[in-house]
């Protein structure tokens, strides 16, 4: 449900007359009726606030509903043209009791003709939840059995395209709402507000990691692997530009670049091997993608080194779901070094704890990887090291 100013008023919606309407209205969850994405949060338990239809997870961070959910759920749930009509959910998330906790959370304001508002929750609002990692079309199966709505009377929402093509072959009707990928919660950002950071980035240090580690999804990149329509990942011969099949676009956070020049051109790195660490359920796509999107290796003057493959200056790759101190345990094994040697790099805080408690240094790039957050890593290393030689 998109979050542009120009959206159409709730005049123009309720006022509508529909000559046929649909028996079962199924929602996807992640960007089509929320955001950020359940799976970037940090977990409960999820708390209300003073803002309607927003909850904060264990560290204070948001999860919202999008601006235009209020007014579509009101018009099924008070218009008498959708006395019948059901509602559904539909998400493939992993973070399946993390959902359903904030379902039960999230209140939604129901006008009452003559009787003022009531408040109900998606999950009073919903009459049919499906939430577990797998195909579309499974749970659209489950739906059938136990709704006994025909496909062909089914209307779905959804921010995936991929979701889109797979539910449409059942006979569903099916509405691709993209501008979900673009609700508030996660910086995308292809400009630095640091004019400085390629030079700054370049310090004397007196301790060096022996493996330094990146998230990928919001750390070094977005979108997210799972926003991609990844059945035809492409590079531009022309201009290196890695785009999934609808045209969108993979794009760096723009100091990538100078982090990445650092640890392959800096004497003082030279022993300092590169992992990655990602939870992507999207395993094959997030390979891909690292072995199409090029980085720009320059030395401290500012000179082109070389382009490489993220893929290719990454020593270690671990990408897969599930938490991020089996990845560290499967990169210890991998690499030979120790937890205390790593530095890991990460926007999601619940990863930066559970694999701070390792013994790894962690630094949390909220915005995704910057120089500044770099640099705050490498103080918090010294330290860390200063401690551990006391």
């Amino acid at each position: 449900m998109g979050r542009g100013s120009g959206s159409t008023t709730s005049d123009a919606l309720t006022s509508q007359q529909w000559t046929h309407v649909p028996r079962l209205v199924v929602f996807d969850l992640d960007y089509t009726l929320w955001g950020p994405y359940i799976d970037v949060l940090n977990g409960g338990p999820f708390t209300k606030t003073e803002d309607l239809g927003t909850v904060l997870d264990r560290y204070g961070e948001a999860l919202s509903l999008l601006p235009e959910v209020t007014l579509v759920l009101n018009i099924l749930e008070t218009d008498a043209q959708f006395s019948e009509t059901k509602v559904a959910i539909a998400s493939r998330t992993g973070e399946i009791e993390a959902a359903k906790e904030c379902m039960g959370l999230l209140e939604v304001s129901i006008k009452n003709d003559g009787e003022g508002k009531k408040m109900k929750t998606l999950e009073k609002i919903a009459s049919y939840v499906e939430i577990y990692p797998t195909c579309k079309i499974a749970h659209f199966n489950k739906f059938l059995q136990e709704s006994g709505v025909a496909y062909k009377d089914m209307l779905f929402f959804d921010d995936e395209y991929r979701n889109i093509q797979d539910v449409s072959r059942l006979g569903v009707t099916c509405q691709f709402c993209p501008d979900g990928d673009l609700a508030p919660g996660k910086n995308r950002s292809i400009e630095s507000n640091d004019p400085d950071h390629a030079t700054r980035v370049f310090r004397k240090w007196t301790y060096i990691p022996e493996l330094v580690v990146f998230d990928l999804d919001f750390t070094m990149w977005f979108p997210a692997m799972d926003e991609l329509h990844n059945d035809k990942i492409i590079k531009d011969p022309v201009t290196g530009d890695v785009t999934d099949a609808i045209g969108w676009q993979v794009h760096f956070y723009p100091e990538i670049h100078s982090v990445l020049s650092v640890l392959k051109t800096d004497p003082q790195f030279r022993n300092t091997k590169i992992g990655v660490a990602s939870r992507t359920e999207e395993i094959d796509t997030a390979k891909k993608v690292l072995s199409l999107m090029d980085v720009e290796l320059r030395g401290e003057d500012g000179e082109l080194v070389a382009k490489k493959p993220l893929g290719d200056i990454a020593d270690f790759v671990t990408v897969f779901p599930g938490s991020k101190t089996t990845h560290f345990k499967q990169l210890k094994d991998q690499s030979g070094v120790q937890f205390e040697e790593m530095l890991f790099n990460d926007d999601d805080m619940e990863n930066v704890h559970d694999v701070g408690a390792l013994g790894v240094v962690c630094s949390h790039c909220p915005d995704g990887l910057t120089v500044t957050s770099w640099l705050q890593g490498m103080e918090d290393f010294q330290l860390h090291k200063k401690q551990q030689n006391a």
